[in-house]
């Protein structure tokens, strides 16, 4: 999937399932904004390979179990490293959710990636649950909808 699908999606996902667990609030609505960027980036840009000049995804960010503690390791250090940075006391309950957003996202992004024809690695294997192009403007704007209006619901 194209990046803006991932962002979207992911964004409107996290918002989605902030607001029905009842912990939306200004500051988790930027944490979430954060990790959609940091996490989608990370996972596409250390989890593709070139194989004579072929872009490749890779196990280390693309497989159902690595993407998640990518996930995790974002959503906590984004979490601890500034209330450690500014000496203040972060609760246990919002590292865990920064974690909880953190693998929300990866799992996102591999859903999406999982609708393309390199699929997503289950162990040592790649899956996938159709066999499009990333670039397919229908499946994209699909997800991109369907990501506003997750938003939509979780605002208004």
């Amino acid at each position: 999937m194209k990046v803006v699908t991932h962002n979207v999606f992911s964004f409107g996902l996290s918002i989605f399932l902030l607001s029905k667990t009842g912990h939306l609030s200004v500051l988790s609505f930027f944490v979430a904004l954060w990790l959609t960027f940091a996490v989608n980036t990370l996972i596409d840009v250390f989890g593709h390979t070139r194989k004579n000049d072929i872009p490749i995804r890779s196990f280390i960010t693309h497989s159902v179990f690595t993407a998640p503690l990518w996930g995790a390791a974002i959503g906590i250090a984004t979490i601890v490293l500034p209330y450690s940075l500014f000496n203040l006391s972060a609760d246990s309950a919002f590292e865990l959710l920064g974690a909880g957003l953190g693998v929300t996202i990866a799992y996102a992004h591999l859903l999406l990636d999982a609708f393309t024809q390199a699929g997503v690695y289950l162990g040592r294997r790649r899956i996938a649950i159709a066999h499009m192009s990333y670039d397919n403007t229908a499946l994209n704007l699909a997800f991109i909808v369907l990501g506003l209006l997750l938003l939509a619901v979780a605002l208004f």
